[in-house]
C-alpha cells in the first residue's frame, strides 16, 4: 500500500507540474516602462523555445553626459564598482568618473595638471580592488593609446603605472595596446591587448611579462595540418589563420578566478552548439580560467552559455562583457542584440533583459555591465549609463541561486516555489526543485520534477538512487524471509524423509507425536 501510495502521489506530481508548464506566466508585480517591439521580456524553456515571461528586472535610472557634467562627446568604454561607489569610464575624453551611492559624481581621474601622469589617451578599461599589499581601493585602467596601465587611489591620486612589457608573439614583438584588465588578489594582471592573439597577456604585480593564459583552442583541417608538416618557419610565423580568437574583456571574481569573454564567433558554429546541444566549450562566449589557463566554466543547463538561442543567418550575439556576482551568478552583454543573459554557477539560463532601441531599457551599442549589489548597471556607448533594479519575481530568482550557493537547499526551494507562481516555464526553478527533492531522499519526487521539463541525466541520478533505497529498505526483510523459508524447507524435508524411514521400519515417527 505504502508503494502503491507512492506511485500515486508521484504521477499526479508529474501531472501538476505538466500542467503547470502549459500554463500561461503570470503578470509581474511590476509593469514594465516598455511593453511593445523586441523589448517583450521572454526566456526559453528546455526545449530551446522562446516563451514570454514576467521582467526580472526593470530600468529605473538612466545616467547621461548632464549628469556627469561632460561638456563635450561623451563614450561610455568600461564600468566598475567597488563597495557603493560606481567607476564609469569616458573613453572620448580620457577621464574616469567616480559616482556616491545615489549616483552623483564626487570626483574624476584624467583631468591633473602639471606634470600629465594622468593624462589618459583612449582609455577602454577599467578594473577596481583592493591592494594584496595596502588593502586599500586601487583603480586600475587600461590605458590604451599610451600603452600602458595606470593604478590610482580611491580619490583618484596616481600611484604607479606599468608600461610596456615587451610581449612578444611568434618570437616577434608586438605593438602593446592594452584595452582591458583584471588584477587578482595576488596583484597579477590579466590583461586583453590588441594584435594579441594567445590569450589574455598576463603580468606579475611587478608588471613583468609572465606570458599568457588561456589561450582558446583551434581546430585545423587536413589541408592546413599538411601544409604545416612542409612549411618553413618563416612561413609558420605568418599562418596568421591558425591562430585562436582574440578575448575582448576580462574580469576576475571574488575567489580569484578569470572570466573572459570572446565576441568574434562564427555564427554556424554557435547555432550547431546551440542545435546539437554541445557543452564541450569549445566553441564558447565565455571561459572561466584557473590558475593553469584551464576553462572550467560549468555547462550543465539544456543550452551552452551562448546568449541569444533563436537566430537565422550571422546574427549569433556578440558577447562584449561579463559581470559576476559572489552567489556565482554571472551575466553577459550582447551587444548585437543590445540584451543581458543571466546564468546561474552551472549555465542555467535565469533570465534576459534589454533589447535594441532608444527607449528606457534599451541600448544603442553596449559597452560594459556591472553589479552593485542587486543593482545592474548597464553602459551604453552612446554616453549613458542604465540602473536596473529587481522586481520581486527576479529576487526570488536571485535569493533561490543564493542559498544553493550556500548550502540552504529547503531555503532554495521556498523561493523556487515563489518564482514558479510567477512564471510556470521557468525550467530552472524545476531544476532547483529537482535537486533539493533529491538532496533530501525524496527521490519520486525529484523524479517528477526532472521528467517535467526533460532533464534524463538527473532523472536517472534519481531513478538509481530511488532503486538502491528500495534495495536497501527491503534487503534485510527479504534475507530474513528467505533464511525462514529455507529453513521451514530443510525442516520439512527432514521431517519427511524421518516420516517415510519409520514408515519402512513399521515404527510410528517420533516427529508425529
Amino acid at each position: 500500500m505504502e508503494r502503491l501510495g507512492a506511485r500515486r502521489l508521484c504521477k499526479l506530481c508529474g501531472a501538476f507540474l505538466a500542467t503547470l508548464l502549459a500554463a500561461s506566466p503570470a503578470v509581474p508585480a511590476r509593469a514594465l516602462p516598455y511593453d511593445t517591439g523586441n523589448l517583450t521580456t521572454y526566456n526559453y524553456t528546455s526545449k530551446g523555445e522562446s516563451v514570454p515571461t514576467p521582467a526580472a528586472y526593470i530600468p529605473v535610472k538612466r545616467l547621461c553626459a548632464a549628469d556627469f557634467g561632460a561638456q563635450s562627446a561623451f563614450q561610455i568604454a568600461d564600468v566598475a564598482v567597488e563597495g557603493d561607489s560606481v567607476y564609469v569610464l569616458d573613453g572620448d575624453n580620457g577621464l574616469v568618473y567616480i559616482l556616491d551611492r545615489d549616483f552623483q559624481v564626487t570626483g574624476t581621474i584624467g583631468a591633473a595638471e602639471g606634470d600629465g601622469v594622468l593624462r589618459l589617451a583612449g582609455p577602454e578599461g577599467l578594473f577596481v580592488t583592493h591592494g594584496a599589499a595596502s588593502g586599500e581601493v586601487e583603480i586600475y585602467i587600461a590605458d590604451t593609446r599610451n600603452a600602458r596601465i595606470v593604478v590610482c587611489d580611491a580619490a583618484g591620486g596616481f600611484l604607479r603605472e606599468y608600461a610596456e612589457p615587451g610581449v612578444r608573439v611568434a618570437g616577434e614583438e608586438v605593438q602593446y595596446e592594452p584595452s582591458k584588465v583584471a588584477v587578482d588578489r595576488a596583484g597579477r594582471m590579466f590583461v586583453v591587448a590588441k594584435n594579441v592573439n594567445r590569450g589574455l597577456v598576463e603580468l606579475n604585480s611587478d608588471g613583468r611579462f609572465s606570458g599568457f593564459m588561456g589561450a582558446p583552442k583551434v581546430q585545423v583541417d587536413w589541408s592546413t595540418y599538411l601544409y604545416r608538416l612542409f612549411a618553413t618557419e618563416e612561413q609558420l610565423k605568418r599562418m596568421e589563420a591558425y591562430v585562436p580568437t582574440e578575448y575582448n574583456n576580462v574580469t576576475v571574481d571574488a575567489e580569484g578566478f578569470v572570466y573572459a569573454t570572446i565576441g568574434a564567433l562564427d555564427s554556424a558554429a554557435v547555432k550547431q552548439v546551440v542545435n546539437s546541444r554541445l557543452k564541450d566549450g569549445y566553441v564558447t562566449p565565455i571561459k572561466k580560467l584557473n590558475s593553469s589557463g584551464d576553462d572550467i566554466l560549468q555547462r550543465q543547463g539544456f543550452f551552452a552559455p551562448v546568449g541569444e538561442l533563436q537566430f537565422t543567418g550571422e546574427t549569433a550575439s556578440i558577447i562584449v562583457d561579463v559581470s559576476v556576482r559572489d552567489n556565482g551568478i554571472y551575466s553577459l552583454a550582447d551587444n548585437r542584440r543590445g540584451r543581458i543573459f543571466s546564468y546561474d554557477k552551472n549555465g542555467n539560463l535565469l533570465y534576459i533583459l534589454g533589447g535594441s532601441g532608444s527607449q528606457l531599457g534599451s541600448f544603442s551599442t553596449i559597452s560594459a555591465v556591472a553589479f552593485r549589489d542587486d543593482l545592474l548597471l548597464v553602459g551604453d556607448k552612446n554616453g549613458t549609463v542604465t540602473v536596473f533594479e529587481p522586481t520581486a519575481y527576479g529576487r526570488y530568482i536571485n535569493e533561490a541561486v543564493t542559498q544553493e550557493y550556500l548550502g540552504n537547499y529547503e531555503q532554495a526551494e521556498a523561493c523556487w516555489d515563489k518564482a514558479l507562481d510567477c512564471d510556470a516555464n521557468l525550467y530552472t526553478a524545476y531544476m532547483g526543485k529537482g535537486k533539493s527533492e533529491y538532496r533530501q531522499g525524496n527521490y519520486e519526487r525529484a523524479m517528477a520534477y526532472f521528467r517535467a521539463v526533460g532533464e534524463t541525466e538527473q532523472y536517472s541520478k534519481a531513478k538509481g538512487m530511488l532503486r538502491l533505497e528500495l534495495l536497501t529498505r527491503w534487503a534485510a526483510p527479504l534475507i530474513i524471509g528467505v533464511l525462514v523459508l529455507a529453513a521451514g524447507l530443510t525442516v520439512l524435508t527432514i521431517w519427511r524423509r524421518r516420516r517415510k524411514r519409520a514408515a519402512g521400519n513399521g515404527k510410528p515417527d517420533a516427529l508425529s507425536n
